[in-house]
């Protein structure tokens, strides 16, 4: 009797530790006059709402605001009138405030494309003061507008003109914009590729890849380019991503590289550190060194992976696999730093029309997941590796999982389909220490089940909380009654 009670505890003890906790939940009828919508974590301030009405008048749809504490009860709300022509393209919450910003969007035969150049809108809403503010400016040059950072009034992004890589620098406060050109002797201008922008205290860095080497441009706030520093004038590998960050009077810089002159498929992690114009170490980390990094091969392809190493490694040579890896930008807790990584691979169909054939991308599949740990000085602790399937194809390269820690543990979090799944990974070694597989993403309704959900996306929040939306097809098990939702969730992992 006592080993039965005891069986059932344990059973009961799983089954909780196997179900998400929803602790608030946000519906919205799906296309009840929602043309789009983007959803905007703002840590501890609440999430913003924003939408665009499927309903147009004189030419222009109704852009309304809302904001939601972080038990998801509304706030404050505002609304105005936009463009009809007008989409959501990205958002960020940085400094304290949110940025959505709108383009133009065309359709073509395989769906929805931003238009080039043109005029954009910018939405900023202060959470502290409940004020929002509409700024509109105009791309030139017919330009492109990607990877957004704000800071400090300005808005800096990759604008891609004649196959060419700019830097888009917009006034916060005019909507002026200006399009930079970085200048580096002695590379043609059609060899630079913007790796990635970021605002400082009172300066814009840009980490610009040419042919061969990564440079360093340092630009001030209006503009006008202040130095140029080639970082790995000594370093044979070639970076291929980069993500930046501040650390006191340093800059920390992680990636991927390859050890190949021209494919721009990665073969490996970095971690490096900036020290005024120079790069104090950058340390580079192959792939099939990582723990578990071919676990979502059969097992037939992990051993024929292992067997080419051993051959490579007798002949005293190095053994690569080539991978696409979306990169998360570097995460600092308790003095280590944490890097994040999907690797994914584009996806085709293919349709015979008479004597022609027609081969038309159709998204990205993502397969596994890293997670390494790095102390200061870029020294590896700990990696490991996980298999993931979102079973959602994006037409552009998105970030899937979320990640939080707890002291104790880092949590990984992503979504498949209707289900969630999150692992504990043991902060010394990292180990799993626990493995939610597929966790109902639920309704706050016990009488309710979710049969269906679509471009489900996961997003840490703040302390142990996460936020998770999308669409969804709920059926109430009373009635029997099925509706389609735009759901916003929030969910515990205690």
């Amino acid at each position: 009797m006592r080993n039965r009670l005891i069986i059932i505890l344990l059973l009961l003890i799983a089954y909780q530790a196997s179900n998400a906790q929803v602790k608030a939940r946000l519906e919205f009828p799906y296309k009840d006059n929602i043309h789009d919508y983007c959803v905007i974590p703002m840590e501890d301030k609440g999430v913003l709402i924003a939408t665009l009405s499927e309903e147009v008048t004189d030419g222009k749809r109704m852009l309304k605001t809302e904001h939601y504490d972080t038990n998801l009860k509304l706030r404050s709300n505002d609304s105005t009138w936009v463009d009809r022509s007008l989409e959501f393209q990205e958002h960020v919450y940085q400094s304290g405030s949110c940025y959505a910003i709108l383009r133009k969007v065309g359709h073509t035969l395989w769906g929805p494309k931003m238009v080039k150049g043109g005029e954009f809108t910018v939405v900023s809403y202060n959470p502290e003061k409940h004020k929002t503010e509409i700024l509109n400016g105009e791309i030139p040059h017919n330009g492109t507008m990607d990877e957004l950072v704000v800071g400090d009034h300005v808005m800096v992004f990759t604008s891609l003109m004649k196959n060419l890589d700019h830097i888009g620098l917009t006034d916060l406060s005019t909507g002026e914009t200006k399009i930079i050109v970085p200048e580096i002797k002695g590379c043609k201008r059609r060899s630079l590729y913007v790796l990635e922008n970021t605002v400082t205290d009172d300066e814009i860095c840009s980490l610009v890849r040419t042919k061969k080497d990564v440079y360093l441009v340092r630009f001030n706030k209006q503009g006008v380019q202040n130095s140029c520093v080639n970082l790995t004038s000594d370093v044979s590998q070639r970076l291929l991503t980069a993500s930046i960050s501040k650390k006191g009077n340093c800059y920390l810089l992680t990636g991927t590289y390859t050890n190949h002159k021209k494919k721009g498929e990665a073969q490996g992690i970095y971690f490096g550190k900036i020290e005024g114009d120079r790069i104090a170490f950058v340390r580079f980390y192959n792939f099939l060194d990582m723990e578990n990094f071919t676990s979502f091969m059969s097992n037939r392809g992990q051993k024929k992976v292992e067997r080419k190493k051993e051959r490579a490694e007798r002949r005293g040579k190095e053994l690569s696999m080539n991978c696409l890896m979306a990169s998360h930008e570097i995460k600092e807790y308790n003095g280590n730093y944490y890097y994040v990584g999907e690797a994914y691979y584009p996806t085709y169909t293919t349709t015979s029309t008479g004597f022609s054939t027609t081969t038309v991308f159709n998204g990205y599949q993502y397969t596994h997941a890293l997670l390494a740990k790095f102390d200061a000085e870029g020294k590896l602790l700990w990696d490991n590796c996980f298999p993931m399937d979102p079973r959602r194809k994006p037409m552009r390269v998105i970030r899937f999982v979320a990640t939080e820690f707890d002291g104790d543990n880092v949590t990984a979090l992503y979504p498949d389909r209707k289900m969630l799944v999150s692992k504990q990974f043991r902060n010394t070694d990292g180990q799993v220490v626990q493995d939610r597989q597929k966790e109902v993403m639920e309704t706050d309704n016990e009488e309710e089940d979710v049969k269906k959900a679509k471009d489900t996306e996961t997003a840490y929040w703040y302390g142990d909380n996460f936020i998770v939306h999308g669409t969804q097809i709920v059926k109430n098990n009373q009635t029997g009654e099925r509706r389609k939702v735009i759901f916003i969730n929030k969910y515990s992992m205690k």
